[in-house]
């Protein structure tokens, strides 16, 4: 028995919606998964405004918020900078293995037997960014007192000529000469 040419024609139309309809699925996935992310976001933020004395315990336990960005032109500067514009450009939370890819695929050289680990220690110490959970990712800081002026200079004459970086307009006082 031959398969006739409507046969074809009409499980190739099939096959195309429901691929249509997978698409769509995993659009409103990805949707979903940032409406979580970003709702644990707001219910942390309200925990800490409803329960202050937790937030001084955890300065006094050495958490990140109260230690300063690593020095411009060190290595740990130039991977948490790198991992900070990967996730800017993601616009969502990253998970630490697609930034230990994002630094790898950069050129940049993590030692030690589990990178991972050394990625999300050298992140753990920065300020500018802060971990959302092993099921969310690492997320830049919202917070504009810990956003400082990039290492590199390529990135800081940009500012001072009135370029942005990839989530807002970042401000520098001018200077004047005397």
């Amino acid at each position: 028995m031959a398969i006739s040419d409507d046969i074809v024609a009409r499980a190739s139309a099939d096959l195309q919606q429901a691929l249509n309809k997978a698409g769509r699925a995993r659009a409103q996935l990805e949707d979903a998964e940032r409406d979580v992310a970003d709702l644990q976001a707001f219910l942390r933020t309200l925990e800490r405004y409803r329960n202050p004395a937790a937030d001084r315990k955890s300065a006094e336990h050495g958490v990140n918020s109260a230690s300063s960005p690593a020095k411009p032109g060190t290595r740990a500067r130039e991977l948490v900078d790198t991992c900070i514009a990967a996730i800017q450009r993601a616009r969502h939370p990253l998970k630490i293995g697609d930034l230990l890819d994002v630094v790898l695929g950069a050129g940049l050289v993590l030692g030690g037997s589990d990178q991972k680990s050394n990625l999300a220690g050298y992140l753990s110490r920065d300020p500018r960014v802060e971990s959302r959970g092993r099921s969310i990712g690492w997320d830049v800081v919202e917070n504009e007192e810990a956003a400082t002026v990039p290492a590199s200079e390529e990135a800081a004459s940009s500012i001072h000529e009135g370029g942005t970086d990839d989530r807002s307009t970042l401000t520098v006082p001018l200077q004047y000469d005397l």
